[in-house]
């Protein structure tokens, strides 16, 4: 199954409302409100599939490790943020036990 949309019904599972939306130069956005979360989407901005996992990934990871902030946040704080979002993207879309495998199967160049 495609990454990206494997990634979308499990948002939507978990009540999250996904938007397509025009954001400028950003390729996604999201939202907390009250405990509620929305997930914007720029598609003009994704170039590939597997870009769009990506983008989808770094954005649940803001949902799933709470590590949403205000727009005029500290720049520690929001760079925290982003750590914590891209770290759980990243063992989202490839989970360590798939990457030692791999490695083990000698693929260790992309």
């Amino acid at each position: 199954m495609n990454k990206a949309l494997s990634l979308y019904r499990e948002l939507h599972e978990a009540g999250v409302s996904c938007f397509s939306w025009t954001l400028g130069s950003e390729k996604a956005a999201t939202i907390e409100l009250k405990g509620a979360y929305a997930l914007f989407v720029d598609f003009d901005n994704i170039t590939s599939a597997a870009e769009e996992a990506a983008v989808i990934a770094h954005e649940y990871g803001h949902i799933a490790t709470g590590t949403t902030h205000r727009v005029c946040s500290p720049y520690d704080l929001v760079e925290r943020h982003e750590h914590r979002a891209n770290k759980w993207a990243i063992e989202k879309l490839l989970p360590r036990d798939e990457l030692y495998a791999l490695y083990a199967d000698g693929l260790t160049q992309p």
